[in-house]
């Protein structure tokens, strides 16, 4: 062979290993919004800016086993301390990694509220195995928002978390998921002012259109994996041979909404990624500073799902 050809047989191979490596290496991405006026709690005031509200969002994992990545994650967190942590789908490879779910969860729940949906390899599972997750989420203390909604809050902020199942399946009912949030909210106590920052978690990014018309200010998505394989000149050929997105991964303004789409944790088919790292986003929304209220909750207290 000649030089050229062991040359060309060295960059390969150099790119096969690097392709094998990256899929157990996740990055933290951190993406900061931009001031909206529209949004809650970054209006003028006097008091001047305050610390934004930090929200983890974590998507695809895969679970298969607890390995360096899985560990990685939740150290990530802990080093990150977000104000809460969004899951937004395919969590599990299998019933065979369910075992997984529950440690791996739970030491996410150690460090913030977490709010999941599920996406389509969760869905598929046996009636059984996804009684399984299902009980494995509520051990861990995650709230699973199956076209259903929820609240946390904090000194000075309040979040609406909704969630809806996976609209590939024809699942998701984000009109089921806001049903009677706030009548509810308000029979248990809670302090309703229109001034919360309005969150939609789905496993895909084909709800966003219609999030923004509701008044969404920021919608999570996964799915793509960014493409997995990220050629130059070609881009993300996974997610565009899968659904042809235009969102295959990061950052976008849809409307008035945000929409952030996850490349991903984990992948499918095959354990390869390439200029396409696992992504740790931790997302900052900018808030002002108000003045504090005998009856602002401590960090992190958390409402119960406002609609089923």
């Amino acid at each position: 062979m000649s030089w050229l050809g062991w040359s060309v047989a060295g960059v390969a191979g150099g790119l096969l290993v690097w392709s094998l490596v990256e899929p157990h290496w996740p990055k933290v991405e951190r993406r900061r919004l931009e001031r909206d006026p529209e949004m809650p709690g970054t209006q003028g005031s006097s008091a001047g800016p305050a610390a934004p509200l930090r929200l983890l969002h974590l998507a695809d994992p895969h679970l298969r086993k607890m390995g360096w990545r899985e560990r990685r994650t939740i150290a990530l967190a802990e080093r990150l301390q977000p104000d809460l942590i969004c899951l937004t789908g395919d969590l599990v490879a299998g019933s065979e990694s369910l075992a997984v779910l529950e440690p791996w969860a739970a030491g996410l729940a150690r460090v913030a509220p977490v709010f999941a949906v599920l996406g389509d390899h969760d869905l598929i599972l046996g009636p059984e195995a996804f009684r399984e997750l299902e009980e494995a989420l509520r051990r861990a203390g995650v709230h699973l928002l199956r076209n259903r909604s929820s609240w946390v809050s904090g000194p000075g902020w309040r979040v609406w978390v909704v969630g809806v199942d996976d609209a590939g399946k024809g699942m998701a009912d984000l009109a089921r998921a806001m049903a009677g949030d706030r009548e509810a909210a308000r029979q248990r106590g809670v302090p309703l002012e229109g001034d919360e920052v309005r969150v939609l978690l789905s496993h895909r990014a084909t709800v966003v259109d219609e999030a923004a018309q509701k008044g969404f200010h920021l919608v999570l998505a996964g799915d793509t994996h960014g493409g997995q394989v990220n050629l130059p000149w070609l881009g993300p050929i996974a997610a565009w041979l899968k659904e042809r997105t235009p969102y295959p991964g990061g950052l976008y303004r849809v409307g008035r909404a945000w929409l952030h789409v996850s490349r991903g944790l984990g992948w499918s088919h095959l354990p390869v990624r390439f200029r396409c790292r696992p992504e740790v986003a931790l997302l900052e929304i900018p808030l002002l500073a108000t003045a504090p209220t005998a009856g602002d909750p401590a960090p992190a207290a958390v409402e119960q799902p406002a609609s089923r």
